[in-house]
């Protein structure tokens, strides 16, 4: 591209300016000579690959879902989509123009133009001759969604978690969970909105070839996975990367707990009650002595089903006895402790009501994952 070119009609230096009115329009003023340089030009700049499927097609909206974006660094930096959680990513396109994108192959070049303000005009998909208006969908907090996988299937359900802070731990709770402090999650981040079910896990274990863990009798399906160890939740998370191209991953401690208490500073996310436990957990009083289908109790506010009772859940961190020098932003521990144990979160179908509450803490060793620990539950970026 010729940037001396495209920049030619912006006039070098700097004007004075008395108010901030003059600089704003002085700055509107520039940012327009150099859209109409821009557009003159009608520079189409490679920003990536894009994935087509078939069954991504909305026949009846006549809209096209890209699958699985791989952005080059310049378009992600300069599009900001590192500031941004982006839900759809689609085009309009019409049937035949549609049969015609995938019936060609599914891998194909995007090439995008933009204007001086960060917005796109329009996209550009090689292997059909025109461009498409190409529409980023910002998710909301609170709103779920699901990846598609590479080889036909869906990811899990997924939750955007809003950033904010929040006081991480307990001042009435063990040692472990002290000192309280103050966490500030700077960032937009999503959580799955149920426990991994055995279907999540079982598909993950057909694609790859491992053992498909055991369900104790008590039925698999809808049913939280059992006896994963953290070493199977890295590799389970590993794979959904793969397959979505988008990252999973363990949640740190602090993203855990954020999650869970959803704007509470009470000792469960429902408030101080502790006989409302049985409307929102499977723990010892109401499990029958099992685990339980996801989703069949009263979810937290930010929709979140099962954070307290039926599994353990695994976390990124690696454990530390407690909360001494631990981050403030969110991150994962990984420095100093004991790297041959990692945190779980959650309590279980066989914990007494105490243990749900959302500051408690347990651990368990890397390969560890009996039936009383070692479900799951993944972030995404």
């Amino acid at each position: 591209m010729d940037f001396a070119a495209l920049f030619s009609p912006i006039v070098e230096g700097r004007d004075p300016f008395e108010t901030k009115e003059e600089f704003a329009q002085r700055q509107q003023q520039l940012t327009t000579a150099f859209n109409q340089a821009a557009l003159q030009r009608n520079s189409q700049l490679q920003a990536g690959t894009v994935r087509l499927e078939k069954r991504l097609y909305d026949v009846e909206a006549g809209i096209f879902k890209l699958s699985s974006i791989q952005w080059l660094p310049w378009s992600q930096r300069f599009l900001k989509l590192n500031t941004v959680f982006l839900a759809d990513i689609s085009i309009p396109v019409k049937r035949d123009e549609a049969r015609a994108l995938y019936t060609e192959g599914q891998e194909k070049l995007l090439f995008i133009t933009l204007t001086a303000d960060y917005r796109l005009k329009t996209a550009f998909l090689v292997g059909i001759d025109r461009t498409f208006p190409l529409t980023l969908t910002v998710l909301a907090a609170g709103q779920v969604f699901q990846d598609p996988l590479k080889d036909g299937g869906w990811g899990p359900k997924m939750v955007l978690i809003p950033k904010g802070s929040f006081k991480m731990g307990s001042d009435a709770g063990e040692n472990n969970e002290k000192p309280v402090h103050k966490v500030t999650i700077g960032y937009d981040y999503a959580m799955s909105q149920y426990e991994i079910t055995f279907d999540d896990y079982d598909r993950f274990c057909e694609a790859t070839g491992r053992a498909k863990p055991a369900d104790q009798g008590w039925g698999r399906g809808q049913r939280p996975v059992i006896s994963v160890s953290w070493e199977d939740g890295k590799a389970y998370s590993q794979w959904l990367t793969e397959q979505t191209g988008n990252p999973y991953r363990l949640p740190s401690e602090a993203e855990w707990e954020y999650a869970c208490r959803a704007g509470t500073t009470t000792a469960y996310s429902f408030g101080d009650d502790v006989n409302q436990s049985g409307n929102y957990a499977w723990y010892d009083k109401n499990s029958g002595s099992q685990t339980h289908p996801v989703g069949e109790k009263k979810p937290n506010a930010f929709g979140l089903y099962d954070m307290h009772g039926n599994v353990w859940e695994w976390l990124e961190d690696v454990w530390h006895e407690n909360y001494q020098g631990a981050p403030v932003d969110g991150s994962a521990w990984m420095s100093g402790g004991d790297s041959s144990k990692h945190p779980l979160r959650g309590g279980s179908w066989s914990y007494y009501d105490n243990w749900l509450r959302c500051a408690v803490r347990s651990g368990d060793d890397t390969t560890g994952g009996g039936i009383n620990g070692g479900g799951l539950r993944l972030s995404r970026m």
